[in-house]
């Protein structure tokens, strides 16, 4: 039962980590696209002038 309890534990952490790591990196990914985005437009406005 022990053992059985850890398995699930065990899992149903590794689940979170999995997720939480996801989203991490989605939050991570839409942060360098708006961060692309910002240089893009900033280099539009510059090169304008």
């Amino acid at each position: 039962a022990d053992m059985l309890t850890k398995a699930l534990g065990k899992e149903r952490f590794l689940t979170l980590r999995h997720k939480l790591g996801f989203l991490i990196f989605t939050y991570q990914l839409e942060g360098s696209i708006k961060e692309i985005i910002i240089i893009k437009l900033y280099a539009i406005i510059v090169c304008n002038i």
